[in-house]
């Protein structure tokens, strides 16, 4: 597994923002930065960052799927990512990696 784990050590501030999908069709570019773990109602969880490649005062947040969870666990970090949205298909996101 190619996982990086984040731990949530505040450097400096960043605006940050999270990525939702609504229609299908919707896409997402960002730099892969890894993810991070992190415990609600008992559970442990993971969200994904990304850095905006044209803007480096920007972060985004995805929280994963489990088909998702599966294609990110081949993206090396710090690699272009674009995410395709394919509506709610059973198995259908599109992850690319430059």
């Amino acid at each position: 597994m190619n996982w990086k784990k984040i731990e949530p050590e505040v450097v400096e501030e960043k605006k940050s923002d999270v990525v939702r999908f609504e229609e299908k069709g919707d896409e997402f570019i960002g730099v892969y930065l890894g993810f991070v773990e992190y415990e609600k109602d008992g559970e442990k969880n993971i969200f994904y960052k990304f850095a905006d490649a044209d803007d480096e005062e920007m972060e985004y947040v995805m929280f994963p799927t489990s088909v998702l969870k599966t294609k990110m666990e081949r993206v090396p970090l710090d690699r272009p990512v674009k995410i395709v949205y394919l509506g709610k298909v059973k198995s259908k996101v599109v992850v690319s990696f430059f």
